[in-house]
């Protein structure tokens, strides 16, 4: 079973390291390119709205697509059908619904909160609203096969490829800003071309025909909404700052900010791998009882996540100072290199606790993992307020920690007391703190700028960690301890 995960969710790992490094440099690209921060500010502000819309514009309705087609699939397959398009036809209203609201507030979002320069960047990507929810049910629909591949293709390779190729041509022709936001709106028309083809393929019986059922729809939305707000807070959590970041202290201030932010985008990619091809298969085993499964697998999982990102924490804390300079210049550099040690502690510290996510939907604990990110939600929103404020992005940076920490152990707490279920095992887990002294004990003690002495440096204590965890069994020696004292 694990081994089937990892395979698919290598395919669907790389897909995203791919997606982040194209994405990471149209980043520098804009910023070296347009030299004025605040034209990337508004860039940074444009896209976390629209990664803000990913999460709720589909209502949810992609992790009811995993719930209830699973279900179906394999018992009924005219039912499944029959949900099917009931999904799909709920989520064409959304989905044109959602930008009639968003295009009449786009006035108010720009005087109110942010500048008039982002008027129209918001006018141009609003097309793209109604087509990401289709993209996004219609990937989660072919992930029922237990396959990430198509999803990965259309998310993370056809999309970030036709906006790089956009952005360098707005760069050689001498373009204004404006039109990177028209390459966005065609990356998402890909996308979405290449997610229909894909889904007709797998489900050749399928033949979408409009249909309205409000009954099947309130079934659908009463399991989905909780999924959406929890979403929703969940964003907040941990991204919400690069928006209040520019509406407090000011664009260039977002890109700033998003310079620290940006690095530690390698950090989620394992946990997002898994979600993928690990939910239909948490939810398979948790409705037929298999609970041992559930916590195996949420086990080995947690420890790939611990020991994928520990290396990635090392290098940014030891050499973010040399690789920020690198990418980004000078300017603001002591504030950024600090907010990113922030971070890069924060991601280490949450990778913790697993999948968790994942455990909570497809367990059925919709209603309770919405609160604990409601609790979350408002933790960020109060202390992003008054840090940012005050400490400008370090404090957005400090905020960030505080709320997404609550956020994942107070979960890691809940399914322990509800489910019995935990991400590491206690002995594991002190088997990992010992392991990391000595690397820690090293960095302590040494002080140099050179990127390549540190570079070396984070891949011998990384070889020191694993070596360590390998060998050093904490729960053997524990036992003898006890045997010796009886």
């Amino acid at each position: 079973m694990i081994k089937k995960i990892l395979n698919n969710s290598g395919i669907n790992f790389f897909g995203k390291i791919f997606g982040r490094l194209i994405q990471f440099s149209s980043d520098i690209l804009i910023i070296r390119y347009f030299s004025d921060p605040s034209v990337h500010g508004i860039y940074v502000t444009v896209w976390s709205i629209i990664r803000l819309v990913w999460i709720i514009i589909p209502l949810g309705l992609h992790n009811a697509i995993v719930n209830f087609a699973t279900t179906h699939y394999k018992k009924d397959e005219n039912l499944f059908y029959k949900n099917i398009n009931l999904i799909l036809s709920l989520t064409l209203i959304i989905g044109i619904s959602f930008f009639c609201m968003f295009w009449f507030s786009i006035e108010w979002i720009s005087n109110k909160l942010y500048d008039e320069a982002i008027r129209i960047p918001l006018m141009i990507t609003a097309f793209s609203f109604p087509l990401i929810a289709l993209i996004r049910n219609l990937n989660s629909l072919t992930t029922i096969k237990k396959t990430l591949l198509h999803k990965t293709i259309s998310e993370e390779i056809i999309w970030y490829l036709t906006f790089m190729i956009g952005l360098i041509y707005v760069i050689i022709f001498d373009k204004s800003s404006h039109f990177i936001y028209f390459f966005i709106l065609l990356s998402f028309i890909m996308s979405l071309v290449y997610s229909i083809i894909s889904t007709a393929n797998i489900f050749t019986e399928l033949r979408y025909k409009f249909s309205f059922d409000s009954s099947k729809y309130k079934m659908y939305l009463k399991y989905s909404l909780p999924t959406l707000f929890a979403g929703i807070f969940n964003f907040t959590t941990l991204h919400i700052n690069r928006l209040m970041v520019g509406s407090l202290i000011g664009l260039s201030y977002s890109s700033f900010y998003h310079r620290a932010a940006i690095l530690t985008l390698f950090f989620p990619l394992v946990i997002q791998s898994f979600v993928g091809i690990l939910n239909p298969i948490i939810r398979e085993n948790y409705v037929e009882g298999n609970i041992d499964k559930v916590q195996k697998i949420y086990n080995d999982i947690t420890k790939v996540i611990i020991l994928i990102n520990l290396p990635i924490s090392l290098a940014l804390i030891f050499c973010g100072h040399q690789l920020l300079e690198i990418f980004f210049g000078v300017e603001h550099l002591e504030d950024i290199v600090l907010s990113l040690k922030i971070l890069s502690l924060n991601f280490l510290f949450i990778s913790f606790a697993g999948p968790v996510v994942s455990v909570f939907i497809m367990c059925d604990m919709q209603q309770k993992w919405m609160k604990i990110n409601f609790y979350s939600f408002l933790i960020g929103i109060t202390s992003s307020y008054i840090l940012i404020s005050n400490y400008g992005i370090i404090g957005a940076a400090i905020s960030t920690f505080i709320s997404a920490n609550f956020l994942y152990f107070y979960s890691v707490y809940t399914i322990k007391f509800k489910l019995s279920l935990y991400p590491i095992d206690k002995y594991e887990f002190i088997n990992i703190l010992i392991s990391l002294l000595i690397p820690i004990s090293i960095y302590l003690s040494i002080d140099t700028n050179n990127i390549y002495y540190n570079m070396t440096f984070v891949l011998l204590n990384t070889l020191i960690f694993y070596l360590g965890f390998k060998l050093f069994n904490f729960e053997k020696i524990f036992n003898v301890f006890l045997n010796n004292r009886n």
